[in-house]
């Protein structure tokens, strides 16, 4: 599946859990099986934007919530470059401009240590 697909996904499950729901909880509420979520938030089916309403009025959530990618956490999976660009991209957009200066240059510093081998 895509990057956006395995994003969705992965956001999918970090609000349920914020939402102290298991995947059957929510599967019941959105009367879909609980392998189905599972598949969901693995990004291993393309939803429905029926089963992303579904999805919105089960966890009380807006549409915005479901693509808004801020607070995935990069490490648990494999991403695409592109898709971890956005990732900081939707992180930065928040900061006002001198937390946006800063932050690059400790990212610019960071990579030429990284260049450097230090």
């Amino acid at each position: 599946m895509s990057e956006f697909i395995k994003l969705v996904g992965s956001n999918i499950r970090e609000l349920r859990k914020a939402k102290g729901f298991t995947q059957a909880e929510l599967g019941e509420k959105m009367q879909i099986s609980q392998s189905y979520i599972g598949e969901i938030e693995r990004g291993q089916v393309n939803v429905s934007l029926e089963t992303l309403e579904k999805v919105t009025l089960a966890l009380e959530l807006s549409l915005f919530d479901l693509f808004n990618f801020k607070d995935i956490d990069i490490d648990e999976n494999q991403y695409e470059k592109e898709t971890l660009i956005e990732v900081h991209k939707q992180l930065l957009s928040e900061r006002n401009l001198n937390e946006i200066k800063m932050f690059h240059q400790i990212i610019k510093n960071i990579i030429k240590m990284v260049d450097h081998d230090i």
